[in-house]
C-alpha cells in the first residue's frame, strides 16, 4: 500500500500529513511557512518528526503550478518536482493548486462539514469554490464520466464592482493609493482590513485595528466601524460569488472556503450575502436555486490532495 505525503501549502501555514491508499489524512502537522526558508526544509522537518518515508506525494500550492515546478504567490517558496523527488526518494509527485485540492474534496464532504446558505447541491452539475484567506482562491469542479475533474483558476484577480455609494467611496479611496480594484484586494485578510481603514477614514473614526484579525475581534466586541467593514465584506463576497456562478455555469453549487469565513460564520449568515448573490438582473432566476455552502471541514485541501489521482 502506497504511503502518500500530502500537503496544503498556504501563504501563512504549511499543513502536512500522510495518507494511505487514498484514506483520510493522518499525523497532521501545521507549520508556519515563515519559519522555513524553503519547502524542502519544512518537508524534512515534518518527515523527521513522523519518522516516515513516503512513496508518493501530492502537494496543494497557493499559486499557479505546472507539472514540474511552482512559485508560490504570497510566500517566497519555489520548488522543482524532480529535485524534490530525488531529495526524499519519492517515486511519484504532483503539484496542484490549493483550491483545486479543495474542489476535489467537495464530493467527500459530509453534511456536518457544511453550513447552508440557500439552494440545493447538484453533484451532476459544475461546482465552484471561492475562498478568502491570505489571498482569494477560486476553482471549478466538473463531473465527468462518473468522476470529477478539478480546474484551478486565478479568479481571485478578476475585477470587483461597487454596488452602492459607500462601496464606491471605499474603492475610490484605495484607487487613489494605487490598489487594484480586484476581488483579492478586498476579499482577503488584508482586504477586510482595507475595508475597515477606508470606512474609518470616510466616517472620521479612529483606527483601532492593525489587521483583519483585529477587525474581526473588534466586531465581536460590537465596534460599529468593524461591523460595517465585515458587513461590506460579506456583501461584496455575495456579488463575487454570484458572478462566479454565472461566469462558470456552477449550477451544482458555490462552496465558500478559506481561513476567514468559518470564524465569521454568524456575520455571514446574518448578512445580505444571499441577496447580493442573487441580485444579478436579468439572471436572478438562474441564481435563485443554486446552492451556496460554507465549508467547515478543518482541512479540505489535505482531503482533496489525498483524493487526487497521480499520473
Amino acid at each position: 500500500m502506497a504511503l502518500r505525503l500530502i500537503g496544503d501549502l498556504g501563504g501563512t501555514n504549511c499543513r502536512l500529513a500522510l495518507s494511505e491508499a487514498g484514506g483520510a489524512p493522518e499525523q497532521l502537522c501545521s507549520l508556519r511557512a515563515a519559519d522555513f526558508p524553503t519547502l524542502e526544509e519544512a518537508v524534512q522537518h515534518y518527515l523527521d518528526e513522523v519518522k516516515a518515508s513516503p512513496d508518493e506525494a501530492c502537494l496543494a500550492v497557493a499559486g499557479p503550478v505546472s507539472e514540474t515546478r511552482f512559485q508560490m504567490t504570497n510566500v517566497d517558496w519555489q520548488c522543482d518536482r524532480l529535485a524534490l523527488q530525488r531529495q526524499f526518494g519519492i517515486q511519484q509527485l504532483a503539484f496542484i493548486n490549493d483550491f483545486e485540492a479543495i474542489a476535489l474534496s467537495l464530493p467527500a464532504l459530509q453534511d456536518a462539514d457544511l453550513m447552508t446558505l440557500g439552494g440545493s447541491i447538484d453533484l451532476s452539475a459544475p461546482m465552484a469554490v471561492l475562498g478568502p484567506g491570505t489571498g482569494l482562491g477560486a476553482a471549478l469542479l466538473i463531473p465527468c464520466d462518473g468522476h470529477f475533474k478539478a480546474i484551478s483558476t486565478e479568479g481571485g484577480h478578476t475585477s470587483l464592482q461597487a454596488e452602492n455609494e459607500i462601496e464606491q467611496q471605499v474603492f475610490a479611496y484605495w484607487r487613489e493609493q494605487g490598489i487594484p480594484l480586484s476581488r483579492e484586494s478586498f476579499l482577503s485578510g488584508i482586504g477586510l482590513y482595507r475595508l475597515y481603514q477606508a470606512i474609518a477614514h470616510i466616517s472620521h473614526q479612529p483606527l483601532r485595528a492593525n489587521n483583519g484579525g483585529d477587525v474581526s475581534a473588534l466586531a465581536e466586541a460590537g465596534d460599529a466601524t468593524a461591523c460595517h467593514a465585515i458587513a461590506m465584506f460579506m456583501g461584496l463576497l455575495g456579488s463575487a460569488a454570484g458572478d462566479q456562478a454565472l461566469g462558470s455555469g456552477a449550477r451544482g453549487g458555490i462552496f465558500l472556503a478559506g481561513g476567514i469565513l468559518p470564524k465569521l460564520r454568524q456575520h455571514l449568515a446574518n448578512s445580505d450575502f444571499r441577496q447580493r448573490f442573487e441580485n444579478k438582473a436579468p439572471m436572478a432566476h438562474y441564481l435563485q436555486p443554486i446552492a451556496v455552502r460554507l465549508v467547515l471541514h478543518d482541512n479540505p485541501g489535505l482531503l482533496g490532495a489525498s483524493q487526487y489521482t497521480l499520473p
